[in-house]
């Protein structure tokens, strides 16, 4: 009887949740089309700011992507002129929404106010494409390959005398190093996501401010580029036809 009680308290518990979750999203609606509707600027801006504020707790609340949440976000930070999380939301929306013509619009409109390319061309060096090409590669894939390298380690325990010896050290290593590749890729440290600055910055060519900035000026938010690793803080970013580095809190990951 006690279980009985428990499961239903659960069950009431969740469908509160959820009405509660769709309650707010309800709010985020009416915020957002009474800011279309609303011609004075400070009551717009005011009511968009609420808006977005509140479509962000819903999104943050469901713990994943919901396409048409960030074409919201992104339309209103466009209307609020923050090009930076405008590109941003939009690029999210588009991973999804590519064929929706509205979402492209935006996102070439918020890229002309920013002044920056959202689909921008980029040149990688062959060390950028192995790297790119590695963090592509599945957990399970290094999972499957280090199961293979030790089972091999064990059918090698039969062989005699020099060649085990090496066989059962090469084995080894393979196997330990592919179980590494397998735990960091499960963990999600793997690269080659895209990026947004949301500050302007001028990148630097190392790990610090002190080292020497690599464009003639500084980028205006909204820029993207792809992520190719992060060490201490720092993120060595591929620019298009550079590579340099920026402190991990100006940009956001897009996907």
């Amino acid at each position: 009887m006690k279980s009985t009680f428990i499961a239903i308290f659960m069950l009431l518990c969740a469908m509160s949740t959820v009405q509660a979750s769709e309650l707010e999203l309800m709010e985020a609606c009416r915020l957002y089309n009474k800011a279309m509707g609303t011609e004075d600027t400070q009551s717009k801006k005011a009511l968009f700011s609420q808006a977005a504020d509140t479509f962000q707790n819903y999104q943050v609340q469901q713990k994943e992507a919901l396409p048409y949440i960030d074409y919201n976000l992104g339309t209103i930070h466009l209307s609020l002129n923050q090009y930076g999380k405008a590109i941003l939301h939009l690029k999210r929306a588009y991973v999804f929404l590519n064929n929706d013509p509205r979402v492209v619009a935006n996102l070439m409109k918020a890229g002309k106010m920013a002044s920056v390319e959202v689909f921008p061309k980029r040149e990688n060096n062959i060390m950028q494409l192995l790297i790119q090409y590695w963090s592509s590669l599945s957990a399970k894939i290094f999972q499957g390959l280090a199961l293979v390298f030790s089972l091999m380690s064990l059918l090698s325990i039969w062989l005699k005398g020099k060649r085990r010896r090496i066989m059962l050290w090469v084995l080894f290593v393979l196997s330990m190093s592919t179980w590494s590749l397998a735990f960091f890729q499960s963990q999600g440290l793997g690269i080659n996501h895209e990026v947004v600055l949301m500050e302007s910055y001028n990148p630097k060519s190392g790990l610090s401010d002190n080292y020497p900035e690599v464009f003639s000026e500084a980028l205006n938010p909204g820029s993207s580029g792809i992520l190719l690793r992060s060490v201490n803080g720092w993120a060595q970013i591929n620019w298009g036809k550079t590579s340099a580095w920026v402190p991990e809190g100006y940009i956001e990951i897009v996907q």
